[in-house]
C-alpha cells in the first residue's frame, strides 16, 4: 500500500466557520475610525461590511466616516474573541 504525502501547508478561512470574528473585526475598524474621524460604527453596521474582503471592508468604513458626525456616540463592542481568552 502506498503511504499519503502529508500536506505541506494547511490554510483556514476564517470567515466565521470556526469562529465569529466580526466583534473582532469591528473593534480593529473601530479603533482606526476613532483615531482618523472620531467616530465608530455599530457592530451591526459592521457586519454589513464583512464579507467582500479587506479592500472593501476599508471603502465601506471610510465612507460611512465622512457620512458620520465628528465625535459621534461610540459605539465600542468590549465583547471580542480575543478578550474573552
Amino acid at each position: 500500500m502506498k503511504k499519503l504525502a502529508l500536506p505541506q501547508l494547511v490554510i483556514y478561512d476564517l470567515d466565521g466557520t470556526l469562529i465569529d470574528s466580526v466583534p473582532d473585526i469591528a473593534r480593529a475598524m473601530n479603533c482606526a475610525l476613532q483615531e482618523l474621524y472620531g467616530t465608530q460604527a455599530p457592530l451591526a453596521t459592521v457586519s454589513h461590511w464583512v464579507g467582500n474582503g479587506s479592500l472593501k471592508l476599508v471603502s465601506r468604513a471610510l465612507a460611512f466616516a465622512q457620512q458620520s458626525p465628528p465625535h459621534a456616540q461610540q459605539h465600542l463592542n468590549d465583547d471580542t474573541a480575543l478578550e474573552k481568552l
